[in-house]
């Protein structure tokens, strides 16, 4: 199932932009506060806990596109959900922000069992197009190609656009966090959407997270 997306799809769930802050910041923020309202922090045994209870699961789920091998569990976000249960974020070995983007996801019941499998991937085809895919429980939901003219104009000339190319983040990730979390959550919210727990986990923390801040703040 293929998307096909433009400009103001990207834009489209975000309000009014503030002075010095474009689209994709604010958008990117919402995702952001929406997943921090929902989740909360862990104690080190219960993330020690869980995290190795998704190394199990993982090790025997039949993954689409990465391989379990090159998953960085040491580098796993464990986080508690409103309202019970818990999310498990394990990103890929990697050095770019590109590379770090992809991973898998699972959630659990308060009682620790699985819920729900995410994997997603994201990749540059090009110095001006990318490719998002992302596999729930086994099924693709989301197969979007995008390109850089695209999105560029909406995040680009800003605080934020500013500080993220000072820091070598790449335009994909960016754009990547709206499509996973705006399309793939249509008619659903905050913790019943495991794409959008995923996209708020990948820029809550890091230099998008710094990044938004600066832009913010501004």
């Amino acid at each position: 199932m293929a998307f096909t997306f433009t400009a103001t799809t990207f834009a489209g769930n975000v309000g009014a932009a503030e002075p010095g802050v474009d689209g994709a910041s604010m958008q990117v923020s919402s995702i952001v506060e929406e997943y921090n309202a929902q989740t909360a922090d862990v104690k080190d045994k219960e993330k020690k806990d869980l995290t190795k209870i998704t190394k199990k699961h993982l090790k025997d789920y039949d993954l689409n596109s990465l391989k379990n091998s090159n998953l960085d569990f040491h580098d796993a976000i464990v986080k508690s959900l409103d309202g019970g249960g818990y999310f498990v974020k394990v990103p890929l070995k990697g050095n770019s922000d590109v590379e770090k983007f992809n991973g898998v996801s699972v959630t659990f019941d308060s009682n620790k069992k699985v819920t729900s499998t995410l994997e997603v991937t994201l990749k540059e085809t090009s110095n001006d197009a990318a490719e998002l895919t992302s596999w729930l429980n086994g099924k693709k939901v989301q197969e979007v190609q995008f390109e850089k003219p695209d999105v560029q104009p909406q995040w680009s000339f800003s605080y934020f656009n500013d500080c993220l190319s000072s820091q070598g983040v790449s335009w994909a990730v960016i754009a990547a966090l709206g499509f996973l979390c705006g399309a793939a959550c249509v008619g659903t919210a905050g913790a019943a959407c495991a794409p959008c727990l995923y996209a708020g986990a990948a820029g809550s923390g890091g230099t998008i997270g710094y990044c938004l801040g600066k832009a913010l703040r501004h």
